[in-house]
């Protein structure tokens, strides 16, 4: 279909209508990207041409499991998301026009089809925490999955030094839903009240993927910084005072949660993210209604 309103709309009518029949279909919402390019014959092709035997495959991809295993490859798949609840949370999070929400919806339709038939495909399925491993046995039973705890060589990521400035930093890829709905609520919500206290603060964000259109709108006030992808995360994290991650939607404990803990930076974050936590440091912090 073509671009603008028009083929927008037919897109998410697709999803719609072919996720509530259970069709298969040629895109989906968080991969149209690399279906329209062809990725699924590319992939297919590297391998072949590498001689490989097995391919790994993100789950925004688990749709050219079935292709790739007629093929004669093994496909191991790599679930950072259980994309389907994602699709779900940022739903549940809308608060928007209703169109908008019923073209949420459509997602939620087609992703749940895109995995109910494409993870009974694949051969193992590595997630990164038991939340995800359950959630994974809910749509394909049977399915051998091993949990592989995300991890960070901790001879490279080592404590980084305080900053001069009282410095709230967020790092993340914004072509992602809940990175970007993280850095509007920084900037929207949390940061006014920061300023409220403590005027000098800045807001930092690092990160690629973040349009024009979103950097206008969150940086409007000169207190915030967008610095789009940077050479070493170890600088960006030595100008933090504190990492703020409010991301709700999650899928495994997040690397730059982790990446903050091993630079010894204190974080906040919803209680969501940091639920399959190994350590037992962790501060709950409370806040009543009226602080928000």
């Amino acid at each position: 279909p073509g671009g603008g309103i028009a083929g927008a709309s037919f897109r998410k009518l697709d999803y719609g209508l072919r996720g509530f029949l259970g069709l298969p279909a040629r895109r989906y919402p968080f991969s149209a990207g690399y279906d329209d390019a062809g990725a699924e014959a590319r992939v297919l092709a590297a391998a072949r041409a590498d001689d490989a035997e097995a391919v790994m495959l993100p789950t925004t991809l688990v749709h050219y499991a079935p292709a790739l295993r007629r093929a004669g490859l093994v496909v191991v798949g790599d679930a950072a998301d259980i994309v389907s609840d994602l699709a779900l949370q940022l739903l549940s999070a809308h608060t928007g026009s209703r169109l908008g929400g019923l073209a949420l919806y459509a997602n939620v339709l087609a992703l749940r089809t895109q995995e109910r038939r494409g993870f009974p495909a694949r051969h193992e399925l590595w997630v990164s925490t038991p939340a995800e491993a359950m959630a994974a046995a809910r749509i394909a039973p049977g399915l051998p999955v091993l949990v592989v705890p995300n991890a960070l060589d901790e001879d490279e990521h080592t404590p980084a030094s305080e900053p001069q400035h009282p410095t709230v930093v967020f790092i993340g890829t914004y072509g992602y839903p809940p990175n970007l709905q993280a850095v509007r609520i920084l900037a929207k919500d949390v940061m006014p009240r920061v300023w409220a206290r403590c005027p000098e603060a800045r807001l930092v964000l690092a990160g690629a993927g973040m349009s024009p259109h979103d950097a206008g709108e969150i940086g409007r006030d000169s207190r915030v910084e967008i610095l789009g992808r940077g050479p070493d995360s170890r600088l960006f994290f030595e100008r933090s005072q504190v990492v703020a991650l409010p991301i709700s939607g999650r899928g495994g404990l997040p690397l730059k949660l982790l990446e903050a803990l091993a630079r010894a930076k204190p974080f906040v974050a919803y209680p969501e993210l940091v639920g399959d936590l190994a350590g037992r440091d962790v501060q709950r912090v409370g806040l009543s209604a009226a602080e928000g």
